[in-house]
C-alpha cells in the first residue's frame, strides 16, 4: 500500500498576499460556480476573473524567475568558495565534490526550497487558470442551451416558437393585402 501524505486537500479556498502585504481570500467553489439564475452576471464577470488569475500566474512566474537567478548567482558564489576551500586543504576540486559542497550549504538549501515552493504554488494557480478556461467554454455552452430552452421551451423543439406573422405579400404590387 502506498501511503501519501499531503499538507491539505482544501482546494476551495486560496489566500493571496500582494506586494503591499494585503491579503485576499478567495473561495474557488464560489468563484467558479454558475447556475441559470446568475448566468448573465457570470458571463460578464468571466473575462475579469480570467485576467485576474492569469495576471497572478504571470506575476508568480516573474518572482520564480527572479528567485532562480538569485539561486544561480548563489551557486556561482558557492562554487568559487568550494574550490578555494578545497585548494586550502590540498584537495583537487572535482565537479562532483564542488557540487556536493554547494548542495550541502544551508543558503543553497533554503533558496532551493523557495524555488520548490514557487513550483508548487504556480502549479496550483495554473490549474485555477485552466479551470477558468474550462468555465468559459462551459458558460458558452450553457448559455446557448439556456437560450434554446427559452426560445423553444423545455425539451427543445416540442413547443413551437410564437413569432408575429407578416401579412402575405401580393405578387404584383410588392405590398401586402389587407385581410378581408
Amino acid at each position: 500500500m502506498l501511503d501519501v501524505n499531503v499538507d491539505s486537500l482544501d482546494f476551495n479556498t486560496i489566500q493571496i498576499t500582494d506586494e503591499t502585504k494585503q491579503v485576499e481570500t478567495f473561495n474557488l467553489k464560489k468563484e467558479l460556480a454558475v447556475n441559470e439564475h446568475n448566468l448573465l452576471v457570470e458571463m460578464l464577470a468571466q473575462p475579469t476573473k480570467y485576467v485576474y488569475w492569469s495576471s497572478v500566474l504571470e506575476k508568480l512566474k516573474y518572482f520564480q524567475e527572479a528567485l532562480e537567478l538569485e539561486l544561480e548567482f548563489l551557486v556561482a558564489t558557492l562554487d568559487k568558495q568550494a574550490r578555494d576551500e578545497m585548494k586550502q586543504l590540498a584537495e583537487k576540486p572535482t565537479k562532483d565534490s564542488v557540487e556536493a559542497f554547494i548542495k550541502r550549504h544551508p543558503d543553497y538549501q533554503a533558496k532551493r526550497q523557495e524555488c520548490l515552493n514557487y513550483d508548487y504554488v504556480i502549479g496550483r494557480v495554473q490549474r485555477i487558470v485552466k479551470a477558468f478556461e474550462q468555465r468559459k467554454d462551459m458558460l458558452q455552452s450553457y448559455g446557448k442551451q439556456v437560450l434554446e430552452n427559452q426560445l423553444y421551451g423545455k425539451g427543445a423543439g416540442t413547443t413551437p416558437i410564437q413569432t408575429p406573422q407578416q401579412p402575405p405579400q401580393h405578387p404584383y404590387w410588392g405590398g401586402y393585402q389587407q385581410p378581408q
